[in-house]
């Protein structure tokens, strides 16, 4: 999930949006899903949440990646049981 690129997500949060009755449907969040889809797109589509994630806290990288350790490790400690 974390290396998937932020377009696919942004993606397949609209389709869900779009996907539920108007009634339903938050349509500012789903203009804001679309604004941020337009911006990946014209700065580096390519990007994934990883790499965005570096972009902007690149200090915090090492935080970062002891968290993910930590949630993954947890799962593997709790799902043997």
């Amino acid at each position: 999930m974390y290396d998937k690129k932020l377009t696919t997500i942004y993606l397949e949060n609209i389709t869900k949006l779009e996907a539920q009755s108007a009634s339903e449907r938050d349509e500012v969040l789903l203009n804001g899903v679309k604004k941020s889809l337009e911006d990946v797109l014209k700065n580096n589509p390519e990007e994934t949440l990883i790499s965005s994630h570096n972009k902007d806290k690149g200090h915090l990288w090492f935080d970062f990646y002891r968290n993910l350790f930590l949630l993954k490790g947890s799962d593997v400690f709790s799902g043997s049981w």
